[in-house]
């Protein structure tokens, strides 16, 4: 009673429109499609504001406003979106469940489709699934729902990223997105695009992608999209760039679905173009987030990830174990992206250590296209170290046949990885005379990111001591020494060292790191600590609450060796990062 004529009484005098349709739906008794269709506007605004919770809230309580019909099933299913792009799966399930006893139209029926298929992540079926999924994008496009046509088509693209379903399903992907968007710069159509033909179609999808990114409308979804394309098609400089750009703002708007999913790639990304450091965050906030917003495969890739950089850093236990952790929950579904980066993860680890032999065996089921871990695009992550691994294992008529490979691949697609491997391998399986070009080539090309740089670098002064040029071979060690030391990666500064003994240098021995190390979320929160950022910033931040920092931080000092804030700084600047165990 008074409650309502409060409300009553604020929608007739408030001038806002925002608030003034949240409080005559608030005073509404029964279904009022007035009322319901306020606040769809105002839900619409929030979006447009950056503000999906509160747009979530105005679409759910929308709806069950709404007589029903039409309007209250797709009032259901636009908050279902929103709740998925939040992280909030029972909101989601629960929302899709209540759309699911109304009597759906056909555009509905679609649009249901869609959303149940992400909120699944898009897991691979057989070819016949993504064919039905073509076709009910199809009749979409055809009813002249061009954004719900081209929502299915990611949903059918998603299922050939994960897993391969074969050229056909594949060019049924192709064929549907060119015909239904055209020439449009899409970023929805650039993805799909580029998920169901990342090698042979990257060179025009790098180019619009490139031009698409140009345009800045403030939607981080749209530029995640982007992003993913640019991944996808191996342009992951782009790529980094424009998740660097979407990140704060999904994390400032609380859309921790999308954040978790962004994370993931950027953990993946960092280890392909060595920003190590970088990675170890994403990876450890990805893991976080995806487990809380209840994206399996999502966590399996972050997990994945940070196995990969416990291996490049000799912590061969944790690997191991971090792989086991991520594909055992997902083995029933033949992901072969998550098989894939297994094998990866496997064959840095063992190349670290030096077991060559074992490194190219893990990184040839990559390219194997009748093999369950085969995927096209994480198998050129592999092309900066497969050749050099059979070359040092003795196995150089399997290095000469790979390379075969990676120069027909070179072919097809510009990704800048498969060209730093080509690169790299030339000088392995030159004659002397003609190694140090191909080396000096290498070492001038772009780009130079730093840990493969690293590894060029100490090749190349492996070499020349090999030939006794001595005195020309220890700044390519030094240098190689230097970045492996900056990117944390002790074991290879290790292998830097050693060859410069080798070369007669008397070097001293590094400092270690603290007999504690830091996990990665430790690293971080200390790290923000040192930029000046207080508990509950950091905590903001995280989404974590300000006593978990301040927790984190009291176990940080004596790890460090220091009493107080003020010597974060100064105390990190001499450790190297380690990963949780």
């Amino acid at each position: 009673g008074q409650r309502r004529n409060a409300h009553l009484a604020f929608a007739e005098v408030i001038a806002d429109p925002d608030r003034r349709a949240w409080h005559r739906a608030k005073a509404v008794l029964g279904e009022d499609e007035g009322a319901a269709a306020d606040l769809e506007i105002t839900a619409g605004r929030a979006q447009n504001r950056g503000a999906p919770a509160t747009a979530l809230g105005a679409l759910e309580l929308a709806a069950s406003l709404t007589p029903h019909g039409p309007d209250r099933a797709r009032r259901l299913l636009a908050a279902a979106e929103l709740a998925f792009q939040l992280g909030d799966p029972p909101a989601m399930a629960r929302l899709l469940d209540s759309a699911a006893r109304l009597e759906l139209s056909p555009h509905d029926v679609a649009r249901m489709t869609w959303l149940r298929e992400i909120f699944h992540d898009g897991a691979p079926g057989d070819p016949n699934a993504i064919a039905r999924l073509v076709a009910v994008a199809r009749e979409a496009a055809a009813g002249g729902d061009r954004n719900l046509s081209l929502n299915l088509l990611q949903g059918a693209a998603l299922r050939c990223w994960w897993a391969d379903p074969g050229p056909i399903a594949k060019n049924l992907v192709i064929d549907a997105v060119e015909q239904i968007a055209g020439d449009v710069l899409d970023p929805r159509a650039l993805e799909i695009l580029a998920l169901a033909a990342p090698v042979d179609a990257a060179s025009r999808i790098a180019t619009r992608v490139r031009e698409a990114a140009q345009v800045d409308d403030a939607d981080p979804s749209r530029t995640l999209v982007l992003a993913f394309a640019a991944y996808a098609a191996g342009d992951r400089a782009e790529s980094i760039e424009l998740m660097d750009r979407a990140a704060p703002i999904l994390r400032a708007q609380g859309r921790l679905g999308l954040l978790a999913q962004l994370l993931a790639v950027r953990g993946w990304a960092g280890i392909n173009t060595g920003q190590l450091r970088d990675a170890i965050h994403s990876t450890e906030e990805a893991n976080h987030l995806a487990i809380e917003t209840r994206q399996p495969i999502w966590t399996a890739i972050s997990k994945m990830g940070r196995a990969a950089l416990s291996g490049l850093q000799g912590e061969e236990r944790t690997a191991e174990l971090l792989i086991a952790e991520a594909t055992e929950p997902l083995a029933s579904l033949g992901l072969s992206i998550v098989l894939a980066k297994a094998e990866f993860a496997r064959g840095v680890t063992h190349l670290t250590a030096g077991r060559h032999s074992e490194a190219f065996d893990h990184f040839m089921r990559m390219f194997d296209p009748h093999g369950p871990a085969y995927h096209e695009v994480v198998a050129q992550a592999a092309a900066p170290y497969v050749i050099e691994c059979a070359v040092r294992a003795g196995r150089n008529d399997e290095a000469r046949r790979m390379m075969t490979l990676l120069e027909a691949l070179g072919k097809r697609t510009p990704a800048a990885l498969v060209h730093i491997g080509l690169r790299f391998a030339r000088p392995l399986l030159a004659d002397d005379s003609e190694a140090q070009d191909f080396y000096e080539t290498a070492l001038n090309a772009e780009p130079k990111w730093p840990f493969d740089f690293a590894r060029l670098e100490m090749s190349y002064g492996s070499w020349l001591r090999r030939q006794r040029r001595i005195t020309e071979s220890r700044p390519h060690l030094r240098a190689a020494r230097d970045l492996f030391d900056a990117l944390g990666v002790q074991p290879w500064a290790d292998k830097a060292r050693a060859e410069l003994r080798a070369s007669g240098e008397r070097i001293p021995e590094p400092a270690r790191a603290p007999r504690q190390p830091l996990s990665p979320q430790e690293l971080q929160i200390a790290q923000m600590a040192a930029s000046g950022l207080s508990n509950r910033q950091i905590a903001d931040r995280l989404f974590l609450s300000h006593r978990t920092v301040g927790a984190h931080l009291y176990r940080v000092f004596p790890k460090l060796g220091i009493v107080s804030r003020s010597e974060l700084a100064r105390a990190l600047e001499s450790i190297e990062p380690a990963l949780a165990r």
